[in-house]
């Protein structure tokens, strides 16, 4: 009898997901808020019916995560632990698709996400996908968010909703959290 191959369990995110809601060194706290400002001062500016009539690239931010040297298995020793790790990443749009490199996707509940991705061991990027965010997932994601603070003092970057939370605050996250929350359920 043949055995049966084992399903690898794979996430495809949308390109457009990809650091909206990220996790960063708290130095680039006061550069994350001006930015947040120049954006919308951009975005009223050249506002037309729905849509824009030009798009803002926002700056790179003075300190990277590389910059603190997360490894990677210190990272997962500490966050992992009773989540759902996803053996393969996929990005794209539409239907095309993509492989993800040395990234990894944590499930926090059935449509919320944390993603993270390294280079020679050392955590390059942190960035959270909370979609259909619901009550379910609010306890997994502040437990996440908390474990990280352990490795660094960091911040949470959403720059769609321009808020910036320090990732030791549990009362701004959990405000922040339920505020998603009855967004996604309006």
């Amino acid at each position: 009898m043949k055995e049966m191959k084992e399903m690898k369990k794979t996430i495809y995110f949308h390109e457009d997901d990809y650091g909206q809601i990220e996790v960063l060194p708290k130095e680039n706290l006061f550069h994350c808020k001006s930015q947040m400002g120049l954006i919308e001062d951009f975005s009223n500016e050249h506002r037309v019916g729905i849509g824009f009539s030009k798009i803002y690239v926002r700056e790179e931010n003075p300190i990277s995560l590389t910059d603190l040297n997360i490894n990677v298995k210190s990272f997962e020793a500490i966050v992992v632990q009773s989540l759902t790790k996803y053996d393969e990443v996929l990005t794209g749009y539409s239907s095309y698709r993509e492989k993800c490199e040395n990234t990894c996707a944590l499930e926090l509940g059935e449509y919320a996400h944390l993603y993270y991705s390294f280079e020679a061991e050392i955590i390059t990027n942190i960035w959270l996908v909370l979609n259909e965010f619901t009550e379910d997932h609010l306890q997994a994601t502040l437990q996440v968010l908390q474990s990280i603070s352990q490795l660094a003092e960091l911040i949470l970057v959403d720059w769609s909703w321009g808020e910036v939370i320090q990732l030791t605050n549990q009362t701004d996250l959990n405000k922040y959290l339920i505020e998603i929350m009855r967004l996604e359920n309006e």
